[in-house]
């Protein structure tokens, strides 16, 4: 968009260039009127002469761009009235061709530094605040949309993929077979003894029913009851000797446990056994992950803090700012941001190019031509009224010379 005072430099602009060929007119016709003109007359003349063909060929010119001359259907004239749509496509081809050139444009990148303007930039805390601002909306809007959104469905489908891609994958057999082993001796494991050991405990009633349904029939309920005690009694000892980290029950176990998943791992069951065979239970998991996910983000994101802010803010604007930091200090960083930022110019530009062009183009074409005349004329305009200036003038100096060459040539 022009400037404010564009327009009034453009008209103040052609009310001198059209005041400059009148003057000119004005001397030629007064040149006329003297009887018997001196040579220095004449030469006047001749100046006032030139210089006005001059400032009217270049006003002709000028004119036919934008409208007809005198409002005259001159063929060849209001040029970007009748052929817009061919301006608009001339136009788009050379941003196309001449402007969006990939080398040239990866140059200017990597000449004005964007990692270290990126680094500047974020280092100003109220811009890393509005970025931060800006990454929490946006979360906040994917996540509003819920388990059907678009988003919830992109990243399903994401960890489907590397949940499916992990079966074969040998780093995550290794990963999940030393969390396996690790969990055998942990805390956890404990808890998970004491909460089997009490539930063993609890279902004494259920246990000497089974045990009964299986007993002869000979054998007196009393007796049943007795043997089913035993059996709960053995199961909750063992439980409990398990739960304890130091007996030697739990060093066996946790030695057994140890061999049977060494030996999940060499069959390349380990994936198999945590994450399943069938895809029905891969997706599955791969729901509750996302889903999980989603409840911890939306835990984060409706978090307040003790002033009533959400801290979560605050450590992601911390954490452009620590990138900041980074960029400025490891230059190795710096130049892979550029190296990346120049390879996804280079690709856009390559990639897009014709459609940048052609988006150019349809959008002049969409415009009025008299809006395109009045907006092309705006920015352009007070040059084209200097060359009407320099036409009279240039035509004016002409006009002299010639006129002296003959004095000087016919003496």
């Amino acid at each position: 968009m022009a400037a404010t005072g564009e327009p009034r430099r453009l008209t103040h602009l052609r009310r001198t260039a059209t005041g400059i060929l009148a003057a000119l007119v004005a001397v030629f016709l007064a040149t006329l009127a003297v009887p018997d003109p001196a040579g220095w007359v004449l030469f006047i003349r001749a100046v006032a002469e030139a210089g006005m063909v001059g400032g009217l060929a270049d006003w002709f010119a000028v004119e036919a761009i934008f409208r007809h001359p005198l409002r005259i259907p001159i063929p060849h004239t209001a040029l970007l009235r009748h052929r817009k749509d061919e301006a608009a496509e001339n136009i788009g081809r050379f941003i196309e061709e001449y402007i969006l050139v990939p080398e040239q444009i990866a140059e200017n990148v990597k000449r004005i530094d964007p990692a270290a303007r990126i680094a500047d930039w974020l280092s100003d805390r109220d811009h890393a605040d509005h970025i931060a601002g800006l990454i929490l909306e946006g979360l906040d809007a994917v996540t509003a949309q819920g388990p059907q959104g678009r988003f919830a469905r992109g990243v399903r489908k994401l960890v489907r993929a590397l949940l499916r891609e992990s079966r074969d994958n040998t780093e995550l057999t290794q990963l999940l077979s030393d969390i396996l082993q690790r969990g055998a001796g942990g805390r956890g494991f404990d808890q998970v003894i004491a909460q089997v050991a009490d539930y063993v405990d609890d279902s004494r009633a259920h246990i000497a029913h089974l045990v009964r349904e299986n007993s002869r029939w000979w054998v007196a309920a009393p007796v049943d009851n007795k043997v089913a005690d035993l059996i709960v009694d053995a199961i909750v000892n063992l439980l409990g000797e398990l739960s304890k980290p130091d007996t030697e029950t739990r060093a066996q176990f946790e030695g057994l446990f140890r061999e049977f998943v060494v030996d999940l791992e060499r069959k390349g069951a380990v994936t198999a056994f945590l994450l399943g065979d069938d895809d029905g239970a891969l997706d599955a998991l791969a729901d509750r992950i996302t889903n999980a996910g989603a409840e911890v983000l939306g835990v984060l994101l409706n978090m307040r803090g003790p002033e009533g802010g959400n801290p979560v803010h605050g450590a992601v604007s911390d954490a452009l700012g620590s990138v900041a930091d980074m960029l400025r200090s490891d230059p190795g960083a710096a130049r892979a941001l550029n190296d990346r930022l120049l390879a996804l110019v280079r690709e856009i530009s390559d990639s897009h190019r014709s459609t940048i062009g052609g988006y150019v183009a349809d959008t002049l074409k969409s415009w009025d031509a008299d809006l395109l005349i009045a907006r092309v004329e705006a920015e352009v305009g007070s040059d084209l009224q200097f060359i009407r200036i320099n036409g009279a003038i240039l035509g004016g100096c002409i006009g002299g010379l010639i006129f002296a060459l003959e004095r000087i040539l016919g003496a």
